[in-house]
């Protein structure tokens, strides 16, 4: 349970940090309202926590096997677009963000996966 937790609460902040950024420099993506900035992210970080890793997972593996093996090594891009996918699935439950298309959010899904590795950098390079 608190590697659940653990997972969501950096989710969260990555997410929310990464909307942040986006929606000042990236046209195509909007929040409304100051709650634009806070709801997106937790249902985000919810969808990633609970979905984001099977399907990649599963993705990469049907990849795998359809390209004898080549696919394996594309994970991390399968990861971009499961979660660029993701973010287009919370624009369409939350009533707080707006994606205009599939190409701005795979450059949001770019942006939270460069600030993912970094935190998790720093967190290691804190922690050593």
């Amino acid at each position: 349970m608190t590697a659940f937790l653990g997972a969501f609460a950096a989710s969260f902040v990555v997410s929310a940090l990464a909307l942040g950024i986006a929606t000042r420099f990236t046209d195509g993506i909007r929040a409304k309202g100051k709650l634009g900035y806070v709801v997106p992210p937790l249902v985000f970080a919810a969808l990633e926590t609970l979905f984001g890793g099977l399907l990649t997972w599963i993705l990469t593996i049907a990849l795998g096997l359809l390209t004898a093996g080549l696919g394996f090594l594309l994970g991390f891009v399968v990861r971009i677009f499961v979660r660029a996918w993701l973010i287009r699935r919370t624009a369409a439950l939350t009533q707080r963000l707006e994606v205009d298309r599939f190409g701005v959010a795979l450059k949001l899904s770019l942006l939270i996966g460069i600030l993912a590795f970094v935190a998790e950098h720093a967190v290691r390079l804190a922690l050593s």
